[in-house]
């Protein structure tokens, strides 16, 4: 029966290695985690999934694997990975450092991803339409003053019926609330059409 020993340093490097009987294996030191079985594997607690990802991937360098679905399917590929190593290859052992992963700052950096192409313009469909806050405003004729006497909203419609023909800009510029101005829009009191 094969014992198998995970061991992660602390400078990150994952080790594996296979021995075949228990009694080698600890003749061979006492650092690591000795599994024997899948079900040594799950309830080895101490052994964390990101250790057996490690112990995976140090296994399997060409399929490597960023995370497992769940604590079992991790203890029952590792089982997997760590069956294939042969009991008659010369090595014994199979070591490699655990992969670098990026931070998200370090993958957020600048020039970490690949370049855009550059944006394509849009086709245009005739004359650009100008901004709503640059076309002349107009209260219509008759309309009362809804806000409460004494507000600031109420000073500013009082703005609008004194000065006709003028854009929200220019009516911010003379002391106009844009908040009041921008409600007054879109409840149709304040039009562009006199």
């Amino acid at each position: 029966m094969s014992i198998y020993r995970i061991n992660q340093s602390k400078d990150g490097k994952t080790t594996v290695e296979r021995f075949d009987s228990k009694r080698e294996a600890q003749s061979k030191g006492n650092a690591g985690h000795l599994v024997s079985s899948v079900e040594d594997l799950s309830e080895n607690f101490a052994l964390t999934t990101s250790m057996m990802r490690d112990a995976y991937n140090v296994l399997n360098p060409e399929k490597q694997v960023t995370r497992f679905s769940d604590r079992e399917a991790a203890c029952r590929r590792l089982w997997s990975a760590l069956q294939a190593l042969s009991p008659s290859s010369p090595e014994k052992a199979a070591e490699g450092a655990a992969p670098e992963r990026k931070s998200k700052k370090e993958k957020a950096k600048k020039g970490s991803k690949a370049p855009k192409a550059p944006k394509k313009e849009k086709a245009s469909r005739g004359a650009k339409k100008p901004s709503r806050r640059a076309v002349p405003l107009y209260v219509p004729k008759g309309t009362e003053n809804p806000y409460r006497v004494a507000t600031q909203s109420f000073k500013a419609f009082e703005l609008a019926i004194a000065n006709p023909g003028k854009t929200f800009a220019e009516l911010i510029e003379l002391g106009g609330r844009g908040n009041t101005l921008s409600q007054m829009m879109r409840l149709n009191i304040l039009n562009p059409k006199a």
